[in-house]
């Protein structure tokens, strides 16, 4: 019988390698574990800065809300920051620190962007940075606000963004809302429907029953809402009476014409060209006042005289006290243009209008370019205006209506019906807004479709010293850097 006999020492030779594995698994297992603690203390200590980065965010709000026009923390316009805090924690003690650079607003705007970086003591390595973008919301909220008793949307009206109305606001088919449509009524009795809701619908029950945002789903495809909270147009008078201070101060302030009013067509060398009205077009033979409308007339220019080139101002408000033209096209440029005869007080003359028959446009729609139109009295398109017209603009009515008048083929065989008006921006409008006059669903004057494309960039970026709605902060954007 044979028998196995084991080498002396391999036994141990065995014992030592896998020993040897082992330590080195422990010591791997051990290191992760350090790493692993290191990493988390890590991570809670840049969490902790990001909430101290947080911190200098809301303590600029809370400073803003007590002094809106402070943008260097209490010391200084001739100051660059940063603005360094230290920051305690409950008990009193000091955790860390936030560094603040505060942007101001461009002339014009109300658009405060506010960077912080948090740091914290036990642990100079973990940095958080955040930007946050304040700003006082304008008017340019929305696609189209109405003070209006009704407002009606019918054949053509296709609308991007966000409308509201402090009357009644009522969509037929085909018409459609591709933004929340609000009111401020939760239902009301209409001359044309009788009983319906303050935001109504082609499909709603009459009387309307059970409300529900969801109804017209084909109409109102983003919803509706009641109950809304008013906005108001009492200010509007200031705002327009500041524009006219500031154009004064800037030399861009044109007193009443004498005539009919002025033309200003813009350019895209960032100059505009202005003209003296001295007659408008007459009504033709067989054209009338149909529908006794307020302020009807043809609304177009016949002849006038040069005034000269001016540049835009550097804070970008022009001003007349007379009626107005105005045409062109723009190239990064951001103006607000303005006409009141009564913005200045003194003798009551009628409200001055703003019109615009052919196209004005912007070279670029990403912010970057911006009209606002001020018009004490109404936004008005002409009898004698462009078959495919469109407005890139932000535009008020402050105490009359955006519109074009009723014309009937006895005014114009041509011009009476136009193809398309197409505005990209958003209307103010006091009185009931209208670009078209139907018969049983054909039109018989004005514009065959009007769709409006909401400029989203107007929200928080209005054109310069455009009215704003509240004049509390409000968030616009958050980033971490």
């Amino acid at each position: 019988m044979q028998s196995i006999q084991l080498q002396k020492g391999a036994l141990l030779i065995q014992v030592v390698v896998f020993l040897a594995i082992g330590l080195m698994m422990l010591s791997g297992i051990m290191g992760w574990g350090v790493s692993a603690v290191r990493l988390a203390h890590h991570t809670e200590n840049r969490e902790q800065a990001l909430q101290v980065a947080e911190a200098g965010i809301d303590y600029y709000r809370w400073h803003l809300a007590h002094d809106a026009t402070d943008f260097y923390d209490g010391n200084g316009a001739t100051s660059t920051g940063p603005y360094v805090h230290d920051f305690f924690d409950k008990d009193g003690k000091q955790i860390g620190q936030y560094a603040l650079t505060i942007t101001p607003p461009p002339p014009g705007s109300s658009l405060v962007t506010i960077a912080s970086t948090g740091t914290v003591l036990v642990d100079p390595t973990a940095v958080r940075a955040v930007v946050e973008r304040v700003a006082k919301p304008s008017y340019a909220k929305y696609a189209f606000v109405s003070n209006a008793a009704g407002t009606y949307y019918g054949s053509g009206d296709d609308v991007y963004g966000e409308i509201y109305s402090n009357g009644v606001l009522r969509f037929d088919s085909p018409a459609k809302a591709h933004g929340l449509v609000s009111s401020m009524l939760s239902s009301t009795t209409d001359p044309y429907y009788g009983k319906i809701w303050g935001v109504s619908c082609t499909g709603d029950p009459t009387p309307p029953t059970m409300y529900t945002s969801a109804s017209c789903p084909n109409i109102l495809l983003a919803g509706r809402n009641i109950n809304a909270p008013q906005i108001s147009f009492s200010n509007l008078a200031l705002d327009l009476s500041s524009l006219r201070t500031k154009a004064i101060a800037n030399n861009n302030y044109y007193a009443d014409s004498g005539a009919k009013g002025y033309l200003i067509r813009l350019k895209t060398d960032d100059t505009y060209d202005l003209y003296r009205v001295n007659t408008v077009k007459s009504t033709p033979g067989g054209c009338s006042n149909a529908y006794s409308e307020t302020g009807w007339g043809i609304w177009s220019v016949n002849t006038t005289s040069y005034i000269g080139n001016y540049p835009f101002p550097s804070d970008g408000i022009i001003f007349v006290a007379d009626d107005l033209w105005v045409e062109g096209q723009i190239n990064g440029a951001h103006v607000t243009i303005a006409a009141g005869r009564n913005a200045g007080g003194g003798s009551l003359k009628p409200n001055a209008n703003i019109i615009v028959n052919n196209n004005l446009l912007y070279t670029n729609k990403d912010g970057s370019d911006g009209i606002g139109l001020i018009a004490e009295n109404s936004f008005v398109v002409g009898l004698y205006s462009a078959d495919n017209l469109e407005v890139d603009a932000a535009i008020i009515a402050e105490n009359g209506s955006t519109r074009r008048n009723y014309y009937s083929s006895n005014c114009s065989a041509t011009y009476y019906k136009r193809s398309a008006l197409k505005i990209f921006g958003m209307m103010v409008s006091n009185g009931q807004g209208y670009f078209v006059w139907t018969s049983s669903g054909f039109v018989t004057s004005g514009y065959a479709t009007q769709p409006v494309q909401y400029d989203g960039n107007l929200l928080y970026a209005p054109p310069p010293s455009f009215p704003l709605t509240t004049d509390q902060y409000q968030i616009v954007s958050w980033n971490e850097i």
